[in-house]
C-alpha cells in the first residue's frame, strides 16, 4: 500500500495538482491540514483541519483502517499514548512543525511530511510510506525537483502472513470507504450542511 502525505500547503494548492499528476500509483492521499481551503477543491486528498483552517469545517482528524493496522490523521502530534492504544494505531501522521521527521515509538511510526509551504528545515517536502506486511518505508522527497531527501524504515512487528489475524478491511475495501466518505464530504458541503 502507498500513501502520499502531505502538510501545511498554505493556500498553495497548485503543488499539490502536481504530485495528483505524478504518482498515479498511491493508494491514498493524504493531507495533515493547514490547506487554507475547502477540503473538497483537495480531492483526492483526505484533509483535516489545522491551526490556520479557521474557515472551513473539516474534521479534526480520520482514523483509517488498513491492512496492516490503523493511521491516525491529524494536524497536531498531541494525541494520548492512552488513545493511540485504545484505537490501535500504527502510523500517526501529523503535520503542524513544518519539519520532516520519522520515527517509532512504542510500536507506532510517528510521521510528519514536513511543510509544502514555509519549511522551517532545509526544504518544502512531502513523504511516501509504502506499508506491507513487515513494516514501512518512509521517503521524503524535496518538492521543487521530487528528488529524494532521505527514508526511515519502520519495523512495526505487524505479524506474518500465517500468523496476522483476518484484517478489518482489505486495501481494496479500505480505498473503496475513503472514497466514500469524501463523495460523502462533498454531497455535504454542496448542500450547504
Amino acid at each position: 500500500m502507498k500513501i502520499l502525505i502531505v502538510s501545511d500547503s498554505h493556500g498553495h494548492s497548485e503543488l499539490l495538482d502536481e504530485l495528483i499528476r505524478i504518482y498515479k500509483d498511491v493508494d491514498i492521499f493524504l493531507h495533515a491540514g493547514d490547506s487554507e481551503v475547502p477540503a473538497h477543491t483537495l480531492f483526492p486528498f483526505r484533509v483535516v483541519k489545522g491551526n490556520c483552517d479557521y474557515y472551513y469545517d473539516t474534521e479534526k482528524e480520520f482514523i483509517i483502517p488498513t491492512p496492516f493496522g490503523n493511521i491516525l490523521l491529524r494536524h497536531k502530534e498531541d494525541a494520548s499514548e492512552k488513545y493511540l492504544k485504545d484505537n490501535d494505531i500504527k502510523f500517526y501522521i501529523h503535520g503542524h512543525s513544518h519539519v520532516k521527521s520519522a520515527y517509532s515509538k512504542r510500536g507506532i511510526c510517528y510521521i510528519d511530511p514536513g511543510a509544502i509551504a514555509y519549511p522551517r528545515d532545509d526544504c518544502s517536502s512531502y513523504a511516501i510510506l509504502d506499508v506491507n506486511e513487515d513494516g514501512g518505508l518512509v521517503t521524503f522527497y524535496r518538492l521543487e525537483d521530487h528528488k529524494e531527501v532521505k527514508q526511515f524504515r519502520v519495523y512495526m512487528g505487524i505479524p506474518k502472513k500465517e500468523e496476522k489475524k483476518k484484517p478489518a478491511l482489505s486495501l481494496k475495501e479500505t480505498k473503496k470507504a475513503i472514497k466514500e466518505a469524501v463523495l460523502e464530504e462533498l454531497k455535504k458541503e454542496s448542500k450547504g450542511e
